[in-house]
């Protein structure tokens, strides 16, 4: 039987505190049935059966870094830029193909422009078309890379914004 002699929920709101979060539903299982989380009562679980992690747990950590992009945003002009076609309606996530380091996503939050880049880059390079130098169009003043306190340099160019980008992730 599930107890939850685990379950932290003062560590839980701090986490949702700190993200930006104002509204809370945690739901941990797919449609089915399927938990996102690894669970000693099931088999029938992420952890055990694939992708073999706690997605839960890999979402709250994503957040931690990201969620500054996420919570209390704004859709930009465009919601985004990229070669990969996502397919539309419910229950067909698995009919879209992998993210390429093209891939971005943009939202806003007062003055600041998120790029949520969908795919690392190999070569270290984000390049994002979006953001390209036009006439009339606002200077880019600074680049930040969240959860990464180095300073990245970047260029404005004609075609796009281009970005040297740490050799891993943060994270």
């Amino acid at each position: 039987m599930f107890k939850a002699e685990h379950f932290d929920p003062a560590a839980w709101a701090e986490l949702f505190k700190k993200s930006g979060v104002k509204y809370v539903v945690p739901v941990a299982e797919h449609h089915d049935g399927f938990a996102m989380y690894d669970s000693g009562i099931s088999d029938w679980t992420a952890a055990k059966m694939g992708p073999h992690r706690d997605v839960l747990l890999a979402v709250g950590g994503w957040l931690n870094v990201n969620g500054e992009a996420i919570y209390g945003t704004r859709p930009w002009r465009i919601y985004g830029e990229g070669p990969t076609k996502v397919a539309a309606g419910s229950f067909h996530d698995t009919h879209t193909g992998n993210y390429a380091a093209e891939d971005f996503r943009f939202t806003t939050k007062g003055d600041v422009l998120y790029a949520i880049g969908l795919a690392w880059p190999a070569n270290g390079k984000a390049v994002i078309s979006s953001l390209a130098q036009t006439a009339g169009s606002e200077r880019v003043r600074a680049v930040v890379l969240l959860g990464n306190e180095a300073k990245l340099r970047f260029e404005e160019r004609p075609d796009a914004l281009h970005v040297q980008l740490p050799a891993q992730p943060p994270g």
